[in-house]
C-alpha cells in the first residue's frame, strides 16, 4: 500500500500493485491520497505508468530497432527453438497432427 515515505514513483508503483496494472491515474491518485500519500497529478502518474511499461517492455540497452526473425533467427537452431517453443505450448501430439494435416 502507498505509504508518506519513499519517492512518487514508488507510490504508483505501491498502488499499481494494489490495483492492478490497468488502473486509471484517477483511481490511483485516489488510492494513493487515501493512504495518507501526497497528491500527485494524473499526468505525472500517467507518466510514471508510461515510463514502467516500458522498462518492462524492452531489453536492456539500445538496439537498432530491427524486428526479431520469426522463428528465432539462428538458421537451423532458431527453427529448432520455435518447435520446442511450439511442443511445449501445444503438446507433442498436437503438434505432430498439425504436421500431418500440412504436409
Amino acid at each position: 500500500m502507498a505509504k508518506r515515505k519513499g519517492n512518487k514513483a514508488q507510490m504508483v508503483r505501491d498502488a499499481l500493485a494494489a490495483l492492478g496494472h490497468d488502473a486509471k491515474p484517477a483511481a490511483i491518485q485516489e488510492h494513493i491520497k487515501s493512504a495518507g500519500g501526497p497528491e500527485i497529478p494524473t499526468v505525472m502518474i500517467s507518466s510514471y505508468k508510461s515510463s514502467m511499461k516500458a522498462k518492462a517492455g524492452k531489453p536492456a540497452g539500445r538496439g537498432r530497432g530491427r524486428p526479431a526473425k520469426a522463428g528465432g533467427g539462428g538458421g537451423i537452431f532458431g527453427d529448432i527453438a520455435t518447435v520446442r517453443d511450439l511442443i511445449a505450448k501445444h503438446g507433442k501430439a498436437d503438434l505432430v497432427r498439425l504436421i500431418d494435416a500440412v504436409g
